[in-house]
């Protein structure tokens, strides 16, 4: 029989809440796309550097107790994130798992496992797809209890405009396929916005 196990760690003290515009309530979330210099200011340091040890402190342990069996930990990583946070990348993990192995006795047996460190949200989307059907799971279901937007309100409901919400809508878009979260505006405005920003954002970066 298998069993799962579900472990909650509180970090909240490892950050500095001044430290990034996602934190700091009187800072103004950046609107527009992802990669334009202003969404700078999202970026969390050390974050990933923090998650990723944590991850790996937890598979060393049930490594040992499993009589140091191999343990694989996975990191959802993708490459929308790699022009603005650097702690994204596919070298920073490289580098940093290295660290992580050197620096624990029994470290080698430890592997990450980072199958979207180079896709698109597009990538993973369309790829989620045919594992959902199998599974038997209801599409709308799965996606509507996500949301990756950096500034929804009390309800829930994405503004649509947040760099996040920008390349969520356009991945949901290209594929011909309806976001079942909330927008302020709807779903039909959401798109318009998102495809205005991405065109606009194309230009000036010409």
């Amino acid at each position: 029989e298998l069993h799962i196990s579900h472990n909650i760690v509180n970090i909240k003290d490892a950050f500095n809440s001044k430290a990034s515009s996602l934190f700091n309530n009187s800072q103004e979330i950046p609107r527009g796309h992802y990669e334009d210099s202003n969404m700078l200011s999202t970026f969390v340091p050390n974050r990933n550097a923090i998650f990723t040890s944590i991850i790996f402190s937890y598979a060393l342990s049930w490594s040992k107790e499993l009589n140091n069996h191999d343990i694989y930990f996975s990191l959802g990583c993708h490459s929308g994130d790699h022009t603005i946070y650097p702690d994204c990348r596919p070298d920073f993990y490289k580098k940093l798992i290295e660290s992580l192995k050197m620096g624990n006795w029994g470290g080698e047996i430890i592997n990450e496992y980072m199958p979207y460190i180079n896709y698109t949200k597009k990538d993973i989307l369309a790829e989620s797809i045919p594992f959902i059907k199998k599974m038997g799971l209801d599409f709308n279901q799965v996606y509507k209890n996500t949301n990756t937007s950096y500034s929804p309100d009390k309800s829930g409901i994405s503004p649509g405009d947040t760099g996040s919400d920008v390349e969520r809508i356009l991945a949901f878009h290209e594929l011909g396929v309806k976001d079942p979260i909330q927008y302020a505006g709807g779903w039909e405005a959401a798109v318009k916005n998102a495809i205005k920003i991405e065109e606009d954002y194309q230009k000036s970066s010409k």
